[in-house]
């Protein structure tokens, strides 16, 4: 019984993308839609995935931007059988030739070399390399051969070379250490080595404070512990000196995992401070909920507290739900004055739909033994007048049973199935 309501869910979610993708102009956002529906079909008994495919294929065809067209039947060539996956293939390969501009062209074969067999791969990746190459805008040549570095096999040295010597063209120190540190990782140790050293040295060139630690964080990982060791220290009197607040506590945030615990400590205490001076509530609170995961159990509860607090500051209602929504998952079911903090906080919302998916985001942290938690959020939730918002609140709380027929109650049974089944 399970598995046919499973099924059944499964094909109304199909019926919903298929009814959007009706109604949609815009073909970036339709080929986002068709990713989301393949990504279904493995779900689906044979004879209707071959259906969703075939139909998905129609809608593919019918795309008139060669760049989303390729894109479209790039995505649906994954989950088809190895002959119509190549003549799929062959057919993305061909629109994607098509592409006037340079920079797409080179990104659409870099996507698209990754489902071809050897040999085709390595001509497709080369053939985008070289239209990389020739890319006026210096930016776009970067983000191209950023692209197409993410597809370049190990077992391929004439492309890695191509490409590092695309990349040493490339002026900006900036872009140009993204892109040795993205080839660094596909070459032999002692090339690789080499490359990690260069882009060491160009980051360390880097006038702005908060790239240059960015790029010293990126390379970090992949070097010698006693350089590593040295590097740490220059990132971390680098960040300590950005004047900004919010960006220099997400530099800390960055930095502290690779310190030693004791030096980490202080580098989290340090980002703690910080962020208690930031006025905007929101940008407070996001930077509070980075920390707390890092802190011991105490200090998580007091941060968590100060997130919440800062929640309730925020006068616009939408803000303030989005925000109690972020804080929800890290509030332990251990700590009842916290949930009961954030649950008056979601029903003082009067702006209904906010308070809804305020209340949605901390109903499944309510503990099954905190009766009364649970008895105010299901009140709240049966407040609502939409039945789509109410049951999706309802269907997450650990009801005892003298609660959950009335919260049945509330809403139809076909209603509380389809939303327990999501």
């Amino acid at each position: 019984m399970e598995s046919g309501n499973s099924e059944s869910s499964i094909f109304e979610s199909i019926e919903e993308l298929f009814e959007k993708i009706q109604t949609f102009e815009d073909e970036k956002q339709l080929v986002g839609l068709l990713e989301d529906l393949i990504g279904i079909t493995p779900q689906l008994p044979e004879k209707e995935r071959r259906q969703v495919l075939e139909q998905a294929l129609n809608i593919a065809n019918r795309i008139q931007d060669e760049r989303f067209c390729a894109e479209a039947l790039s995505a649906i060539a994954t989950q088809l059988p190895e002959t119509e996956r190549r003549q799929v293939l062959e057919q993305a390969l061909n629109i994607a030739q098509r592409i006037e501009s340079e920079y797409d062209r080179a990104e659409a074969l870099a996507a698209i070399a990754t489902q071809l067999p050897e040999t085709e791969r390595r001509q497709v990746l080369e053939q985008a390399l070289n239209i990389a190459q020739r890319i006026e805008s210096e930016y776009d040549r970067a983000e191209a051969l950023a692209a197409i570095a993410q597809q370049l096999p190990e077992t391929e040295p004439q492309l890695l070379e191509q490409a590092l010597y695309i990349a040493q063209e490339i002026k900006d120190k900036y872009d140009r250490v993204k892109l040795l540190l993205a080839i660094a990782t596909k070459l032999p140790e002692t090339e690789s080595h080499q490359v990690l050293e260069q882009a060491l040295n160009m980051a360390q060139e880097i006038k702005d404070k908060y790239d240059r630690v960015k790029l010293l964080l990126a390379i970090t990982p992949q070097l010698s512990e006693s350089q590593r060791r040295q590097v740490l220290e220059q990132v971390l009197s680098s960040a300590q000196e950005i004047e900004d607040k919010y960006d220099r506590v997400k530099l800390l945030l960055a930095i502290a995992p690779q310190l030693p615990e004791t030096e980490s400590h202080q580098v989290l205490e340090q980002a703690l401070n910080m962020t208690q001076k930031i006025e905007d509530d929101y940008d407070r609170v996001k930077l509070l909920l980075a920390i707390a995961p890092q802190l011991s159990e105490s200090q998580r509860r007091q941060v968590l507290k100060q997130a919440l607090n800062s929640a309730q500051e925020i006068e616009d209602e939408e803000f303030r739900a989005e925000v109690l929504a972020m804080i929800a998952p890290q509030l332990p079911a251990t700590e009842p004055k916290l949930l009961q903090q954030a649950l008056n906080i979601a029903r003082e919302i009067e702006y209904m739909e906010a308070s809804a998916e305020a209340l949605a985001a901390i109903a499944p942290q309510l503990p099954e033994n905190e009766t009364q938690l649970l008895e105010q959020a299901m009140n709240a939730a049966r407040a609502i007048d939409s039945e789509k918002r109410r049951v999706k609140i309802l269907v997450r709380l650990k009801l005892p049973a003298n609660l959950l027929e009335p919260a049945r109650d509330s809403v139809s049974k076909k209603a509380w199935e389809e939303a327990a089944q999501q």
